[in-house]
């Protein structure tokens, strides 16, 4: 029988104040804290280790069982949706608002309004009821509930804390979601100063003890190196991706062979846990990259366009050299490339910028390139990505506005312009006049998002946005833990 190890009272009340300090893992990061307690307490290394594994797994199972009991109080100033409102989300999704304006779907749902039975707008009375109801159980709500709740909370988070960048203050605002992901979020140079500390992130995360890995896009590109050098019969080969000669098997269902900066989060949890059953095959001519394996992991966009759209920009901003090695997985362009002042790009450049290019950037390097950029004064007509509690991901609003001025936007700032509305063949038409605030605007680390494009600004003419435009929005979005990703 193995003998128990029996911590006093006051040893215990030692650890829980190393805990409380920040000894929450047994990590490299955490051996002097470690070791100091298993001096302070008389315990060895190896009981101070177990009894922080111990306390991680109470905590959390704690945090479980007090779930079920948590009630989320709404402020009782709130109004709530009115039964008429209730109606109208519901009206508008029908087929006989299809192709109608804003302001024509409102006067339609008026009238529809007035043609309702007593006993009709009960219904949406009693759900208007319903919705106004000061309590609610964490756990009666079903998972779609919880993350739009989530969602819902994030944005009103970023709101108060641009205001709070407006009187001064500055902000760094690190978050994990239910899937155990930690998001940054923060004032302009709060956010660089987490960029430029990415152990503050670690820690963060280890601290709430979430045990459920997630793979990155190096893990897999590793993985992929690893079998191609396998099928080579020799260590230190790379995936020669553009040459090909070569066959991949044993991927799970479903997902086909790329380039991993373009697969998503669970698809790159779905190779890494196929990882003994993938292999290559290779040509017997097939020449073999001769690129080390300590060479850093290939990066790139999740939703890149081709590298003769990319390599002008990259160049434009840190010289050719250095646009060639990052293009050839050979390295992140880093803070002391990035030597362009004043930098300035088309629309058609800052599209393929913020949609393909982030990725070949190191932290620092990509908010130098934010720092560096000229916003030019001779656009006229700008699109703007509007933060959104609705449905829809976001709104967009035309606007007149010099770039200038929306980059020095705050969150007071008023916005004059016209509503885009989206219509079934997803095109855009011009809706009602508007303003809109400056902390609604969606961001990214370089500040405001916009997008240089000519609006025909009559309401019976329709225009496409390029693909690209979305693209952009929805990864910042989901960067910023503001959507869920794929």
């Amino acid at each position: 029988m193995s003998k128990r190890n029996h911590i006093s009272d006051n040893q215990r009340e030692i650890l829980d104040d190393f805990y409380g300090k920040g000894m929450v893992g047994t990590g490299a990061m955490y051996r002097e804290m470690v070791e100091k307690a298993a001096a302070d307490t008389g315990l060895t290394k190896a009981q101070v280790e177990k009894w922080i594994g111990n306390q991680k797994r109470k905590r959390s199972q704690e945090t479980l069982n007090d779930e079920s009991d948590l009630t989320l109080k709404r402020v009782k100033a709130a109004r709530g949706p009115h039964s008429y409102n209730l109606f109208c989300a519901e009206f508008f999704k029908t087929d006989e608002c299809k192709g109608l304006t804003y302001e024509d779907k409102n006067k339609r749902a008026s009238e529809k309004w007035k043609l309702q039975t007593k006993e009709e707008k009960e219904k949406y009375e009693n759900s208007a009821k319903a919705f106004k109801e000061l309590d609610v159980k964490v756990s009666e709500l079903s998972e779609e509930q919880r993350k739009k709740l989530i969602e819902r909370h994030r944005k009103k988070l970023l709101e108060e804390i641009m205001v709070l960048e407006d009187l001064g203050c500055q902000a760094s605002v690190l978050y994990m979601d239910v899937s155990g992901e930690v998001f940054h979020m923060g004032s302009r140079d709060g956010t660089s100063f987490l960029a430029a500390n990415q152990d503050i992130s670690l820690k963060f995360r280890e601290y709430f003890g979430y045990d459920k890995h997630h793979f990155s896009v190096s893990d897999v590109q590793d993985l992929f190196n690893k079998k191609y050098s396998e099928a080579c019969g020799k260590k230190g080969y790379r995936v020669p991706y553009l040459k090909g000669g070569f066959e991949i098997h044993g991927l799970p269902e479903g997902i086909i062979f790329k380039k991993p900066y373009n697969y998503g989060r669970l698809q790159l949890r779905q190779i890494m846990l196929a990882a003994d059953k993938i292999y290559f095959t290779v040509a017997n001519n097939q020449p073999h990259s001769d690129e080390p394996d300590g060479c850093v992991a290939e990066s790139g966009p999740s939703n890149p366009q081709p590298t003769g759209d990319i390599l002008p920009v990259l160049t434009k901003i840190a010289g050719g050299d250095v646009a060639k090695r990052a293009l050839d997985g050979q390295g992140q362009i880093e803070e002391a490339d990035v030597e362009v002042v004043d930098l300035c790009l088309s629309a058609t450049e800052k599209l393929t910028l913020y949609a393909s290019c982030s990725p070949f950037f190191s932290p620092d390097a990509w908010l130098s390139v934010g720092v560096n950029m000229k916003h030019s004064d001779d656009a006229s007509s700008l699109v703007l990505p509007i933060y959104t509690t609705a449905d829809e991901p976001f709104w967009l609003f035309h606007t007149i506005s010099k770039p200038s001025r929306i980059m020095k936007a705050v969150s007071t700032t008023k916005i004059r312009g016209h509503w885009l509305d989206l219509q079934d063949d997803g095109s855009y038409s011009v809706i009602n006049n508007d303003t809109v605030l400056g902390k609604n605007i969606i961001r990214t680390a370089h500040g405001p998002l916009y997008f240089e494009f000519t609006v025909n600004v009559d309401p019976e003419f329709s225009f496409h946005l390029p693909v690209a435009v979305r693209s952009v929005i929805l990864a910042t979005l989901r960067q910023a833990g503001l959507i869920c990703s794929t």
